[in-house]
């Protein structure tokens, strides 16, 4: 493949992940208490764990995005707007 072909479909792939995870992040935003189910949230200084309730059996990794963003880390920065 020529060097602008191998670019091209990096950008592409690139345009997609971004997507999927703004599709998951629009996804937790209507469902405000998932953020309630233990995870672990990817933050500015690693891992962190979230939550304080159990999920429900086959729950699975419905409370964070594949990159580890969650709803909680929007709401500390609107409480806390000093942080940013």
């Amino acid at each position: 493949m020529t060097n602008a072909l191998v670019w091209m479909r990096r950008r592409v792939r690139e345009a997609w992940t971004d997507q999927l995870e703004l599709q998951e992040r629009m996804s937790l935003a209507n469902r405000p208490w998932a953020e309630h189910y233990l995870h672990w949230a990817r933050t500015a200084d690693g891992w962190e764990l979230h939550g304080h309730l159990l999920p429900p059996r086959g729950w699975r990794r419905f409370s964070v995005t594949r990159g580890g963003w969650c709803l909680g880390q929007l709401i500390a920065r609107d409480r806390h707007p000093e942080r940013d």
